[in-house]
């Protein structure tokens, strides 16, 4: 299909942030032979992640496109592609590409620095037979971008980081390849990682312990372009580059010991 460069390392570039998935691909269930990959590709100083096609059962294959319109400034990583009814197919990432909030979920150092928090992409497609073409540019499909070094906190003396091995203090942070996209007839849905919401659970230092948990952001399929979305929105897409969607819900919590 074509060649690609990837990390020799754990790692994204100045961090110990564990890059778990680097493809992934998934098949029409309506257009025989029709398939798409996603991966990782670094360009420049940066991971981005690049999409092809293929439509006679993977002989041959489209020139790889990168999936995000704007500029590559920042990490692009850890790609999802799903097809859905109607031609449709979805992609999602994870992307550093904006500011980190002013948010007590955010290491105080990174607070208004870009390239360390996490956003949640989206950009949706629809297969023509002949070739993949963008409904619209990629938005923003969580509410705010998440700082991966959190929770800096400690439960009995432990730390909570999620880590790639059982170890304390953390070397890499797992950042999670529970990383799901589904298209239905009528949604999109995104299930992703994030820190940016406390838990219950106490630290040490005081105050709730922000770990990782589950996003569920649902998407209707008429503010992307894709039509048969005349359900009552669970989410608005708000701007090409991505307003907050209103339909991201929380389903559980992860630290380095358990998922909750």
């Amino acid at each position: 299909m074509a060649s690609t460069t990837v990390l020799r390392s754990c790692c994204l570039a100045g961090s110990n942030v564990h890059d778990g998935v680097v493809e992934f691909l998934d098949a029409s269930r309506e257009l025989p032979g029709h398939a798409y990959v996603v991966f990782e590709s670094v360009r420049g100083a940066n991971v981005d992640v690049l999409l092809s096609a293929t439509r006679d059962g993977g002989r041959t294959w489209s020139a790889p496109a990168p999936v995000a319109t704007a500029p590559a400034t920042a990490d692009r990583f850890q790609p999802v592609v799903a097809s859905g009814p109607g031609g449709v197919v979805a992609v999602s990432w994870y992307d550093r590409r904006f500011p980190c909030p002013d948010s007590a979920a955010v290491l105080p150092e990174h607070r208004g620095v870009r390239g360390w928090c996490i956003a949640t992409m989206l950009r949706p497609y629809r297969d023509n037979r002949a070739w993949l073409e963008p409904t619209r540019d990629e938005l923003v499909a969580t509410r705010r971008p998440w700082d991966p070094y959190e929770p800096a906190q400690h439960r009995g003396g432990i730390g909570q980081l999620a880590c790639e091995d059982p170890e304390d203090p953390c070397g890499e942070i797992f950042i999670g390849d529970y990383f799901g996209l589904a298209v239905t007839p009528k949604r999109v849905q995104v299930l992703s990682a994030s820190t940016a919401y406390p838990s219950a659970v106490h630290a040490d230092e005081g105050g709730p312990i922000y770990y990782q948990q589950q996003l569920l952001a649902i998407v209707p399929r008429g503010p992307l372009g894709l039509g048969i979305g005349h359900e009552r929105p669970h989410g608005t897409a708000s701007g090409d580059r991505g307003g907050a969607l209103r339909g991201t819900r929380r389903l559980g919590a992860c630290s380095s010991r358990s998922c909750r």
